[in-house]
């Protein structure tokens, strides 16, 4: 009841029990509500564990100081893992702000995908939710305190007040360097996850490379008007070796090459597949045959290139720039009405 006539006092026995059967029917947030009236945080607590409300268990016990909330979602975490659960995993890992776990769950999912060389587009889609949660992590480890609360670098180290380099910035004080020192430990827990993690940085690449490679096979098979464009995006995955396959990159660029008679290139091309490691010896045996077949008829150099043409379909950075503004896009939620 919202009448305070009609509703149990603070701390009262009685709302514990209230909270109880909340819970039991799976009303999380006024089980919870009940349970803080009651002065019964762990109460709380363990109703959102129970009914999978991570994020707000996770929330409660940073301010009410309850560290084993983290070794109970580890443990549970394990458990889905050992399971062969993992997308439960992911979703745990997402409701209680776990991004870089999230994250590199998702970035693993991914690349056994492309590694079996089974579904290119469901690679696309996981790495893409793996972004996002290194976005969201972005987020929250630098979110800079509102400006009238800020202090500033040059404060701290003995510059003007509310200045840095000279340039006036918000107030300062014990209470805005309390909040700069925050945002300091936010950038050093960013960097912290960064150098453990290197799927903060993977993540974005993975989609990159993804969207190229499907790209360059919808360009090849355009046929001849488009086939330069797809020797360039075939070269450009070549600085994806560390998600991609490097016999499926070199032998797509031997092949766009090919096709756009680009023989030096289409030479080079397989002159590193049968350099790569690993390459069975029939399979390096079948390259350096193709080779002389196609060299014994044409001469391994490139013709020249018209200077209008030189620039056109290459990838640049402005290209990947491009994929990440696609997908955040399209991703981004929805407006509120």
């Amino acid at each position: 009841a919202t009448d305070p006539e009609y509703q149990l006092p603070e701390g009262s026995p009685l709302l514990i029990t209230v909270g109880q059967r909340l819970a039991s029917v799976g009303l999380a947030e006024d089980a919870v509500a009940a349970f803080l009236r009651g002065h019964d945080v762990k109460a709380a607590i363990d109703c959102c564990v129970l009914l999978n409300q991570w994020d707000q268990a996770v929330a409660l016990a940073e301010e009410h100081d309850f560290p084993q909330i983290e070794g109970l979602l580890s443990k549970y975490a394990q458990h889905l893992l050992t399971g062969g659960r993992r997308m439960e995993a992911v979703e745990l890992y997402r409701k209680a702000n776990r991004h870089p776990d999230a994250a590199q769950l998702l970035s693993q999912l991914a690349q056994e995908e492309v590694d079996a060389k089974a579904n290119p587009k469901r690679a696309r889609s996981l790495f893409v939710l793996a972004a996002l949660e290194v976005e969201k992590f972005r987020d929250k480890t630098l979110k800079i305190a509102p400006t009238g609360t800020m202090a500033t670098l040059s404060t701290m180290a003995g510059g003007p007040k509310g200045t840095i380099a000279g340039k006036i910035v918000g107030g300062g004080g014990a209470k805005g360097t309390m909040a700069t020192m925050a945002t300091l430990d936010g950038l050093m827990q960013g960097d912290a996850a960064a150098s453990d993690n290197k799927i903060l940085d993977r993540a974005w690449r993975g989609v990159e490379a993804m969207e190229l490679l499907l790209e360059t096979h919808k360009l090849l098979y355009l046929g001849e008007a488009r086939i330069d464009a797809a020797m360039k995006y075939a070269q450009a995955l070549a600085e994806y070796d560390d998600i991609l396959d490097a016999e499926m990159v070199y032998s797509l660029i031997a092949l766009t090459a090919f096709h756009n008679q680009m023989y030096g290139t289409c030479s080079n091309a397989l002159m590193r597949l049968e350099q790569i490691e690993g390459v069975s010896h029939e399979r390096r045996e079948s390259y350096q045959a193709l080779a002389f077949k196609i060299f014994t008829r044409y001469k391994p150099k490139n013709p020249g290139i018209p200077e209008e043409l030189k620039g056109k379909d290459t990838v640049t950075n402005e290209t990947k720039k491009a994929i990440r503004k696609k997908y955040k896009t399209l991703c981004a939620p929805a407006p509120s009405l």
